[in-house]
């Protein structure tokens, strides 16, 4: 009998999926196609969220929705920002 082992830490920094769609594409995907559905355009919400699935694996590419976190952080200003508490990723360097 083989048994198959498998970490916890292999298996932590997974994203959530719908189906075979990670949660951020299966949002993307399917909000147009719940608002066609329900304003009677289901094609054009079909079409509409396969063009904006696209779009969206195009931007987040390799890195994943962290990469779009981190370069909220690096390029965002900090006035509109989501990380307002911390520091201040345009100074360079820190005077103590």
């Amino acid at each position: 009998m083989h048994e198959h082992y498998v970490k916890i830490e292999q298996r932590l920094q997974e994203q959530p999926r719908i189906l075979f769609f990670s949660l951020d594409e299966a949002v993307v995907l399917f909000a147009p196609l719940v608002f066609g559905l329900v304003s009677r355009h289901a094609i054009t919400g079909v079409v509409v969220g396969f063009v904006l699935w696209q779009i969206w694996k195009r931007i987040k590419g390799d890195g994943g929705t962290e990469w779009i976190v981190a370069s909220a952080y690096w390029y965002l200003p900090k006035e509109i920002s989501i990380y307002r508490k911390l520091a201040d990723a345009s100074v360079t360097v820190w005077r103590g």
